[in-house]
């Protein structure tokens, strides 16, 4: 696009057109006429060659600064989702609100998914800040789910970091570093599932 953002999905060992035009929920008719397959039966996926844009499908808005930004995590998927018309920080607390987002049971390319707190922030002087059980602690633009059943996203991991495309794994390492520097400070943090929940907007 004109920002020279995008975002490709690259064939790996034991992948078909099948797998992909379902999680990105199209039918095999839709799929290949958005990427011009006249023949779908014969089609042959390489992997490491075969590789297709789908920028259009994972996010709405593309006008997001790639680099460091003061945005977080909530503001990146706000508006690459097209919720919002700029990036901006916006708290864990308000982000479902500000997205409008319905909870869906799908995992589609395009769905903001979302890692609530299983339980409060524990710690001195917190108050009612620490009140955040079952509030989105993280959220991520779902792409695909990678050969190793691996989801994979696009984030802002949190305020200035880049852009980046993540799995599962990355995400509860991410989690569990920013974790150990609450903890370091005196606060006890709460975990966050496995695998988040998934939203539709």
């Amino acid at each position: 696009d004109d920002n020279g953002h995008s975002v490709s999905v690259t064939a790996e060992e034991g992948d078909n057109l099948q797998g992909l035009y379902e999680q990105m929920g199209l039918s095999a008719e839709e799929f290949a006429a958005q990427f011009g397959i006249e023949d779908m039966s014969s089609f042959t996926v390489e992997a490491g060659a075969t590789s297709f844009d789908i920028t259009s499908h994972v996010i709405s808005n593309s006008g997001f600064e790639g680099g460091a930004s003061n945005s977080n995590c909530f503001g990146f998927a706000a508006f690459a989702s097209g919720a919002t018309s700029s990036e901006n920080q916006v708290q864990g607390v308000n982000f479902l609100c500000t997205v409008g987002a319905t909870q869906t049971q799908s995992q589609q390319t395009g769905n903001i998914a979302v890692w609530s707190y299983t339980c409060n922030i524990v710690g001195q002087g917190i108050g009612d800040l620490g009140n955040v059980s079952g509030s989105p602690a993280h959220a991520r633009i779902f792409i695909v789910t990678n050969s190793a059943g691996q989801g994979q996203y696009l984030n802002r991991a949190t305020q200035g970091a880049p852009v980046t495309v993540s799995t599962d794994v990355q995400v509860q390492s991410a989690y569990q570093s920013i974790s150990r520097k609450w903890q370091e400070a005196g606060f006890l943090m709460p975990g966050i599932p496995a695998t988040p929940t998934m939203f539709w907007r």
